[in-house]
């Protein structure tokens, strides 16, 4: 967030289970016993010496375990690195982390490429364009998934938007115990108690085990799935008011109605 000397500000999200997105409910997890079950991070600086974290530290977690809460230690020339621990895949456990770290005179950023802001927005304005030309043999979810972000684009949606408006009307609809599981994942990170901690001096990394673990079965993500259906609901909404706000040509118009006359994706 920021590479200042005196304010080096970093803001980190850290898991080890999701889904693939919109194209798929199922949660995936990530094995991390050859590594202490933590995410291990160099946040990167030039400097001999180690810095100061400031006051302004915070961790939210998805919930109070404070054997979640991260640990730091100093890499020398390297910069900072911060060690998230996370428990098995299987509790679907969250950090978000916010730290700031102070470095003694003399430290540096490190070298790195500076992201191209024209490049980035010109892209998005090609993705858009894109999404206006059906290709051929596209399937079903790839054209729908670029309608999606058409009418996303069009409507300037934000996810509190999505969440308040979309996803609390297509929830209403649902019956007391699908409310309940859609809900299963949708309360806040608790900002946690975990202190301030000091910066560790310099130590060797510790070595890696090659123990390998096998994962439970992948199961589906409640959450997801109705979150993607309401999606998928308010996309169906908008196709078929009069003067529809999608561009939509003939090879979509039979791809929208296969997808909207699906019952699975109607509340």
């Amino acid at each position: 967030m920021k590479e200042s000397k005196d304010s080096n500000q970093w803001a980190i999200f850290a898991r080890n289970w999701g889904d693939e997105g919109y194209c798929s409910h199922l949660d995936h997890q990530l094995n991390l016993s050859s590594v202490q079950n933590a995410i291990h991070l160099v946040l990167p600086y030039k400097s001999a010496a180690g810095p100061k974290i400031k006051d302004d530290y915070d961790v939210g977690l998805s919930g109070r375990d404070a054997s979640q809460c991260p640990a730091f230690r100093f890499l020398k020339d390297e910069g900072e690195e911060i060690t998230i621990p996370l428990p098995a895949p299987g509790e679907q456990a969250l950090t978000e982390v916010f730290v700031d770290f102070q470095w003694p005179d003399g430290a540096s950023p490190g070298d790195y490429k500076q992201v191209d802001k024209k490049m980035v927005m010109d892209m998005v304005e090609e993705r858009q364009r894109d999404a206006d030309k059906p290709k051929p043999n596209e399937s079903v979810e790839e054209r729908l998934g670029k309608l999606r972000g058409q009418l996303d684009q069009g409507k300037k949606y934000s996810e509190k938007e999505f969440r308040e408006r979309t996803f609390k009307e297509f929830l209403n609809k649902q019956s007391p115990k699908q409310q309940n599981l859609a809900k299963r994942f949708e309360t806040a990170n608790e900002v946690s108690a975990c202190p301030v901690p000091e910066a560790a001096g310099a130590a060797p990394r510790p070595a890696v085990s090659a123990a390998k673990v096998k994962l439970p079965p992948r199961f589906p993500h409640p959450t997801k799935k109705f979150w993607d259906q309401a999606r998928i609901k308010d996309l169906c909404t908008a196709y078929a008011l009069p003067g529809n706000r999608l561009k939509v040509s003939p090879e979509d118009e039979a791809k929208l109605d296969k997808i909207c006359n699906n019952k699975q994706a109607k509340p």
